[in-house]
C-alpha cells in the first residue's frame, strides 16, 4: 500500500451495484486523507431508475460510469485531465539549458525526431526512420555522457582553466 500512500492521485473505483460500496468508500477515505482522490462508480448500467439517485455521496463527488456501455467515460477523462493539470507538479518548471552545445544538440535531436515522425506519416522506408531516430538518440547520448568524442572532450576541457 506504499504506492497508494505516495501517489499524487488515487482513482478509487467501486461497483455501484454493490450494496456496501458507500461503507467501503468511507473506510478507505480515512486511510487516504493526504492524497487527491478521484471517486469513480462503475456499473452504472446495472442500476435501476429507483437506485440511480443513490450515486451521490456526502462530502464529495463521485463520477458514475459504465465500462460496459461507455456512459460517463467522457466525463471521467475530462476530470482526469483537469486533475492532472491542477494538482500534479510541473516537472518542467525550473529547467534551463545552460550550455550552448546542449541547446544545439537538443535542437538537432528535435529535428531528427520531427523528420522521423514525418517519415512515419508518409510511410517512408523503415530504415530511414530508424536512422533519424538513432541520430536523435545519439544527440541525447552525447549530452548525458553515454558517448564521448574527441571533439566533445576538446570543447569541455577548453572551458576549464588549468593552472600550474
Amino acid at each position: 500500500h506504499k504506492v497508494v500512500r505516495t501517489a499524487d492521485l488515487v482513482l478509487w473505483v467501486t461497483d455501484l451495484s454493490s450494496r456496501s460500496w458507500k461503507k467501503r468508500l468511507h473506510d478507505d477515505i480515512k486511510q487516504l486523507k493526504k492524497q487527491y482522490i478521484l471517486l469513480v462508480g462503475n456499473k452504472l448500467d446495472e442500476l435501476t431508475k429507483s437506485t440511480s439517485k443513490q450515486v451521490s455521496i456526502d462530502g464529495g463527488e463521485l463520477i458514475p460510469i459504465s465500462c460496459k456501455t461507455g456512459e460517463g467515460l467522457g466525463v471521467l477523462r475530462k476530470q482526469l485531465v483537469e486533475s492532472i493539470h491542477s494538482n500534479m507538479p510541473d516537472l518542467t518548471s525550473g529547467l534551463i539549458v545552460t550550455s550552448a552545445r546542449h541547446k544545439r544538440q537538443l535542437t538537432r535531436c528535435l529535428t531528427h525526431l520531427k523528420k522521423a515522425n514525418k517519415g512515419l506519416r508518409q510511410n517512408e522506408l523503415q530504415e530511414l526512420i530508424v536512422s533519424d531516430l538513432q541520430r536523435g538518440v545519439r544527440e541525447i547520448d552525447e549530452i548525458t555522457g553515454r558517448i564521448f568524442t574527441e571533439e566533445i572532450l576538446g570543447k569541455i576541457f577548453s572551458q576549464f582553466c588549468i593552472g600550474k
